[in-house]
Order: C-alpha cells, then structure tokens, then sequence
C-alpha cells in the first residue's frame, strides 16, 4: 500500500479508562497493558497484566498477539493468541474493552494519545465541556438520583442518592481524576470496589454496583444511617455500655471472618470504619472501607503496598503491621478488633504515646496499657480475652477472628 498508509484507531469503550483513545499511523508494535512505558498504558485497570497484548500494525494488516501469562485477551468473546484484527473488532481483558477501527489513511496524520479518566489530560486535546465535567461536581449519573452531598475528601466525593430501579437510597462513592490524585490512592479506590463486590454480607457495607461516567468512577453502596456512638451509649451506665460494645465488636468478626475466609483482610478496622445503625429493634454494626484491603494469600505478589510502606491507624495497628504493611495476614484485623473494643472500653488508645516518626514506628513502645488500669471494674475474664487478642506477637493472639468472637460472647447483649 505505497499510495495510502493504515490507520489503526484504538478506543477503550470499558473499564476504569474509558474515553481513552489513541490513533497509530505508522507500522510498528505497541505494546497494551498497565506498564507506564506501554504505547496504549492502562495503570488503573487491576486485573490487567503490565504487559497483556501486542498490536502489530503493517502496511497490509494489524496483528494482535497475546502476552499475559495471568490474564487472558479475548477477541470479540474468543480467546486469542495471535489474530488478525478488523474494524470493529472487540478486545477485553481485565476490566477493559476496546474497540478496533483499521482503515487507510491518504496522509496520515501523527500519533494522538488523549487520556481519559485518570490519565493526565493534555488540555489541546480535551474539549472545554470534558475539562469542566472533571473538576465540578456531579449533575447527574444515569439510573440514579442524586439527593445531596453526604462528603468529600482529596480523592472524591460520595453522594445520597435514589437509584431509580429499585427506588432505594444509597451512598454513590466517586473519584475526581483530578491531576493530584496519586496512583496509589486511585488503586485503593477501585480495589475497594472490586473486593467489596465479592464481599456480600449482613455485617458489611453491601456493594451494589459500579460504572463509569463523566470520566469518573462510580461505585454504589447501601447506605447506612450510622448514629453517634457517643450520642447512643451516653444514656447507658459503664457497665450497661460493656455488654453493648462487646455485642457490636462481635458482628465485627463475624464480618471479618467471613472476608478472612475468602482471603481477604481488612487492615484498618477502627471505631470510625463501623457503622451502626437500627434493624428493627436492634443496633447493628456494619464494616466500612476496604480501601486498605488486601488479598493475604498472594501476600507479596500484588505492589499495592510497597514493601515497607505502613497502612493503617496506629493506634489500632499490631507491631507487625507497623513495621510493613504487605504482608499483613488476618491476626493483624484480630488486633484491631481488639483495639476497637478497648477503645470503646476504656475512651482511649491501648497506647501511652503513638509514633509521629518512621523512626519512631520502627522502633516504638508497643506495649499495650493494662485495661485493669483504665477500667478495673471489668470482669477479668474480659480483660485476659482483650489482652491475649492484643498480644505484640500473632502467634500469642486467637487464631481466627471467630475464635475472638466465642471467646466474647459470656460478656455480650
């Protein structure tokens, strides 16, 4: 084809960078994947291989060929290995589909990358409507209503909202893919919403559904109308108040348990990641934010915590977690409980003093203030329990969060 060259237009139709397109003109190989260097980069889609296909673009055709030995490529529903590519044509992986358009070109015009979603937006290349709908907030999200604001915070924004099918309220979490939003804090966004949708249980934040508009991702959650836990115990005695917080530190496990069961843990269970709210007569507690939740069973091969990294509150952290955070396994969420629980007891850390330094978390007092000093009115037998699930070393704690939950039960209403 010496008179006319081949155009290949890529756009991403699905996925966390939908929006994103990008035109190649010349013959070459471009590489697809979440690796930074890749002609068509896809960081935010998780379930993506850094380096999943190959478009081989020639003078008479273009060429995809498979890389990834974790995820599979499919070709408009058929798994592909090497495939010759024709307009039209649909590629998915991971949590992305793209749409293939090949044609001839009389002269063809340089390459044009325009970044969409989270990528970092060239303004010669997007329109005043998209740079506005980026920076403001939400007017609208097809199949909802939204009611009001609910907060905000450096990442995003989440909404009171009515979704239209089922006329339930719900809380819509969204991102802003504004340019200070780091990498790392768009991941654990949308890792939250990925391991909460496999997380569908009464004693957690249910999941509902996600999608993607106005260059945002949006996930729904149940919404819980949570009360103060301040306001609800302040009528309540100290010993009426143990009964209450041991009950709701239960349902706590029973969620975690559940996740540990499935592989997952928490990594930042504190008084503020529980919600409790009215079921008929009876409070319920419900577990908030997995953000920082990650998959223990393949503990070193996920880079969403660097090694070395410290994710958390301190002062709900086991020494482990703080000295790194990757290789956090569920005896670090049996801790937290536990911490949970004698801050609801006692109105205060286990700790003396936090560390504000790395240094100071490295090497930091962990040792845990008897709970008999703070309350001695409590049964011993609670505080031996407290105690043991607060031990510095995992092996000295319970083995399962169910076993912390039983071991609680003799003091719970």
């Amino acid at each position: 084809m010496s008179a006319a060259a081949l155009q290949v237009q890529v756009k991403v139709t699905e996925g966390p960078h939908a929006g994103m397109s990008t035109v190649w003109t010349r013959p070459g190989r471009y590489s697809v994947g979440r690796h930074e260097q890749a002609a068509l980069s896809l960081p935010y889609d998780l379930l993506a291989a850094e380096h999943q296909c190959q478009i081989e673009v020639t003078e008479s055709g273009c060429v995809l060929q498979h890389l990834s030995n974790t995820s599979g490529t499919q070709i408009n529903g058929s798994p592909a290995s090497r495939t010759l590519l024709h307009s039209g044509d649909r590629v998915r992986f991971g949590m992305t589909e793209l749409r293939i358009d090949v044609e001839q070109a009389a002269e063809p015009p340089p390459t044009v990358l325009k970044r969409g979603g989270f990528g970092t937006l060239a303004p010669t290349l997007v329109t005043s409507a998209a740079s506005s709908t980026a920076t403001t907030a939400l007017s609208a999200v097809p199949g909802y209503r939204l009611i009001r604001k609910l907060g905000e915070g450096a990442m995003g924004v989440v909404y009171e909202a009515e979704q239209l099918s089922t006329r339930q309220r719900v809380a819509l979490k969204t991102i802003i893919p504004a340019p200070g939003a780091s990498r790392g804090a768009v991941q654990m966004f949308l890792r939250e919403a990925e391991i909460m949708a496999q997380l569908q249980h009464p004693r957690i934040v249910r999941f509902i559904e996600s999608a993607h508009h106005a260059g945002r991702v949006i996930f729904a959650m149940e919404l819980i109308d949570a009360v103060d836990v301040k306001t609800l115990t302040q009528k309540l005695t100290a010993t009426q108040r143990t009964p209450f917080f041991c009950g709701i530190v239960r349902q706590v496990l029973d969620a975690l348990s559940f996740a540990h069961e499935r592989g997952f843990v928490h990594r930042d269970v504190k008084p503020g990641n529980i919600l409790i709210g009215r079921n008929g007569l009876r409070w319920q507690a419900k577990l908030a934010d997995f953000g920082l939740a990650k998959n223990f069973q393949l503990a070193g091969i996920s880079q969403i915590t660097e090694d070395g990294d410290v994710k958390g509150t301190l002062a709900f952290m086991p020494p482990e977690q703080r000295l790194d955070s990757r290789y956090a396994k569920p005896a670090v969420d049996i801790y937290a409980a536990a911490a949970t629980l004698y801050y609801f007891l006692a109105g205060a850390s286990p700790f003396r003093t936090l560390p504000r330094t790395i240094q100071d978390i490295r090497g930091g007092d962990t040792t845990v203030i008897p709970l008999n000093e703070v309350r001695p009115d409590l049964p011993p037998p609670l505080i031996e329990v407290l105690h043991r699930a607060l031990s510095a070393n995992p092996r000295d704690r319970y083995a399962t969060a169910t076993e912390l939950r039983s071991a609680l039960h003799p003091f719970a209403r």
